[in-house]
């Protein structure tokens, strides 16, 4: 079913875990492929409602509503993000009403900002070993946790790509999301998070786990993951609980029925099913995506 109860928790500035610990069965979480920030262009819309935080990123104020000439549309906005000469521009922040702009080296702390809309000039890698990973792109050292892992001091201290795949499985640091690989040196970077990816024409970076679900119904999907339902078309076509679908009776639907029904929608480019409840969403996109602890996400092939 739908959640009915949220927990907030203060942290404890004492505790010495790693980030997103837990303990007990109750309070155990998957692994989060979807807490990264923005990585939505002008051309996908975008962000809404978000922005980097100022005082934590290199930034810079180029549009502002102190006269029209100060004053600068979406467009003007991205251009000067493109051609921003003081440091290399990533990510851009936009205000529709006040036609301001921000631009930004890369986002630290992104935000909630209702007035601005946010940003990236490049998507950020998304490809794990299995499909090649993103060939000459690696995180920024400096704004990422990161960890040298082998290099080419000695063939000890070398290591193939698998070997460091393995050691970002196997790191003890920090729960790993993201490697970088250097074939010709055979050197290797893990990365907590990967802030500030760059051009880098020695290394290849890969992602342990896709943000966006790539899985069909014969793979097995994405289990415990959903889609943003504010972030894209969705249609609730099965409720095997509370009948939103079909007046007072309930309308469940199996897997198997669920995937037709995105089969037979030319829309339909991932469904989500509830095995409990039997529920069934069709998502034209898959923006956003997130933990659930009801649904498994499918890509629609």
């Amino acid at each position: 079913g739908e959640p009915t109860e949220l927990l907030i928790f203060e942290a404890d500035v004492d505790c010495d875990k790693k980030l997103n610990s837990t303990e007990g069965a109750v309070f155990s979480c998957p692994d989060l492929a979807a807490t990264v920030g923005c990585d939505m262009t002008i051309e996908e819309g975008g962000c809404p409602q978000r922005r980097c935080d100022k005082a934590l990123s290199n930034s810079e104020k180029v549009c502002t509503d102190d006269s029209p000439d100060t004053q600068c549309s979406l467009e003007e906005c991205k251009q000067k993000c493109t051609n921003h000469a003081a440091f290399k521009c990533s990510t851009y922040a936009y205000d529709e009403a006040e036609k301001e702009c921000y631009v930004f080296e890369s986002c630290v702390g992104e935000t909630d900002e209702p007035d601005y809309t946010l940003y990236v000039m490049r998507k950020g890698c998304d490809m794990t070993i299995e499909e090649g990973g993103c060939p000459q792109r690696r995180c920024d050292k400096a704004l990422s946790n990161s960890e040298k892992v082998c290099t080419d001091d000695s063939p000890d201290t070398q290591c193939s790509l698998e070997e460091c795949k393995q050691k970002c499985t196997n790191h003890a640091a920090f729960k790993c999301s993201t490697y970088a690989y250097d074939e010709a040196e055979k050197e290797c970077y893990v990365f907590e998070s990967c802030v500030g990816e760059t051009d880098e024409p020695d290394y290849t970076l890969y992602v342990m786990t896709n943000r966006e679900c790539k899985k069909d119904m014969s793979e097995g999907g994405c289990p415990q993951r959903m889609c943003s339902l504010e972030m894209n078309d969705s249609k609730l076509v099965c409720d095997g609980d509370a009948a939103r679908v079909n007046g007072d009776a309930a309308t469940p639907c199996t897997l198997d029925e669920c995937k037709q029904k995105c089969d037979n929608d030319k829309t339909c480019t991932h469904f989500m099913h509830d095995a409990d409840d039997n529920d069934c969403y069709l998502m034209s996109g898959c923006k956003g995506e997130g933990f659930s602890d009801d649904f498994t996400v499918y890509q629609c092939m």
